[in-house]
């Protein structure tokens, strides 16, 4: 049985012209060429249709608030709760940067998940486009980054 969209994950959609889309998606999958994002308000009127090619990631997060306030990310890799993966740094076109681990990253796949370096973060995970980024730089273990 499908769940409600009120069930589902939250998701922000981060696109390369900088725009925004916030909302629940039912058909999201990174070997598709496009998704659907529903408005947490009416989702059964209003949605967003949004192409993978338009897209630089999509956040799957705990608010859509976010982190007020929040002026500069700072990561620690924490060892107690490693999710599996890949450490790694992604540095977006845009100039944005994450930290986090790389799950089964394939260059000729349209993207990756990402699940943040920081457990506190807001993002659970994130659907990383390749073609968004800059560059992907693998970690040691034991780093910890700032930025």
């Amino acid at each position: 049985m499908e769940k409600s969209l009120a069930a589902r994950e939250k998701i922000v959609a981060h696109l390369r012209d900088g725009e925004i889309c916030k909302g629940y998606t039912r058909d999201f999958d990174g070997l598709r060429t496009s998704f659907h994002v529903y408005s947490p308000e009416n989702p059964v009127a209003r949605s967003c249709r949004i192409e993978l090619d338009e897209l630089k990631a999509l956040f799957y997060v705990r608010s859509w608030k976010g982190r007020p306030g929040r002026v500069e990310r700072s990561y620690s890799f924490d060892q107690e709760k490693h999710p599996g993966g890949r450490r790694a740094a992604v540095r977006f076109r845009d100039g944005e940067r994450i930290w986090g681990y790389v799950l089964d990253e394939e260059p000729g796949d349209a993207g990756f998940f990402l699940i943040p370096a920081n457990p506190q973060d807001n993002n659970l995970k994130i659907f990383v486009i390749h073609s968004a980024m800059e560059e992907i730089s693998f970690l040691p273990d034991e780093v910890e980054t700032s930025h």
